[in-house]
């Protein structure tokens, strides 16, 4: 799966117009998997095997790489994540699976004849959202929301997380762009 061409050129570069902005929120829950066994049993006609993980739940921020993102455009000349700076952001970034009446027939058609555990991959898409709310002094003035789509193919073997940290990624400078545009578009 390649990465679409506008994520791979440089982002927009704005004149500075903004002192100082505060980026907070972002936050998200994720799975880390903390141990694993497994076993197995064989002989006198009874053979078994099993296996088990375990884990736990964190809760984890993008709020560094909006940061890092909307740095990179140079509207905003000072951004922290935990200061207090009368500009500030309040954000929300999420990423589904999304597959459709057509990625589903396809998969199906393609499940029934194992092809996709041999190697021949299936299609599918990542949907992002993201919603930047924008305050000054502890009053609301206004939201940006982006939305975008990640279309892929993938096997039965390699579909799985990393599609959605870049489904994220994505979402997150698709938003800092539109902030950066609306703070300091001419």
């Amino acid at each position: 799966m390649s990465t679409p061409v506008r994520y791979r050129l440089p982002q927009p570069v704005y004149a500075p117009r903004v002192e100082r902005l505060t980026v907070s929120g972002f936050s998200r829950t994720e799975f880390f998997q903390t141990g694993a066994s497994s076993g197995y049993v064989g002989g006198g006609g009874v053979y078994g095997a099993s296996g088990g993980w375990q884990g736990e739940y964190h809760q984890i921020t993008d709020a560094p790489a909006f940061r890092h993102l909307l740095e990179n455009t140079r509207c905003v000349r000072q951004v922290d994540e935990a200061g207090d700076a009368p500009l500030r952001i309040e954000g929300e970034v999420y990423t589904e699976r999304h597959l459709g009446p057509v990625r589903t027939a396809v998969r199906v058609v393609e499940l029934c004849t194992l092809l996709p555990f041999l190697g021949l991959p299936f299609p599918g898409a990542i949907d992002g959202w993201g919603t930047a709310r924008l305050y000054r002094d502890a009053v609301f003035l206004n939201t940006v929301s982006v939305s975008t789509r990640l279309s892929y193919w993938t096997t039965a073997w390699s579909a799985g997380g990393p599609l959605h940290k870049q489904a994220r990624g994505m979402t997150l400078r698709d938003l800092a762009d539109e902030v950066a545009a609306d703070l300091c578009r001419e």
